[in-house]
């Protein structure tokens, strides 16, 4: 009798068990709705040289438009492309049913003015023509060494080494 009631129970356990797929396939979990990007914080590391909405402008990503891991690199490809940003992140933190973006920009140094200390044989004036560097541009150290190096070849190329 014993026998029995054990080898019932389990065919009712494996009959269970069996339909327990059945009972998953006729209720399918909804799938996930993109969350929308709800706000877009743009913070500032360093001196702010560019505005918030020069860097919203460069972006694909809108407030309203659904959040995209995608986009958010094309972004920050975009953003790195215009020359104005030293280094860039971008992160989507959950708010609700939704995605508050968050920009952590460090902008480049802007060049005010360029002076040319210790020009003795050629005027500063000059030399300024040489360089390549423009007065409220952003500048990278690349920029910089290009124009060192241009002073430096136009001295030469005159005997004034």
């Amino acid at each position: 009798m014993q026998r029995s009631q054990t080898i019932i129970r389990l065919l009712v356990i494996a009959l269970l068990l069996s339909g327990l797929p059945t009972l998953r396939a006729q209720h399918p979990q909804q799938p996930q709705a993109t969350p929308l990007v709800k706000s877009i914080d743009i913070q500032f590391v360093g001196p702010q040289t560019l505005s918030r909405e020069r860097i919203l402008s460069q972006m694909r990503t809108k407030i309203g438009s659904p959040y995209s891991e995608a986009i958010v690199e094309q972004d920050i490809r975009a953003l790195y492309g215009s020359g104005s940003l030293q280094n860039v992140r971008i992160f989507g933190q959950a708010e609700g049913d939704a995605v508050k973006v968050i920009v952590v920009a460090q902008t480049r140094p802007v060049i005010h003015e360029i002076e040319i200390d210790g020009a003795e044989h050629l005027r500063a004036a000059a030399l300024r023509k040489q360089i390549k560097l423009k007065i409220n541009q952003a500048v990278n150290e690349d920029e910089l060494e290009k124009a060192r190096e241009s002073i430096i070849d136009t001295y030469q190329a005159r005997g004034f080494t």
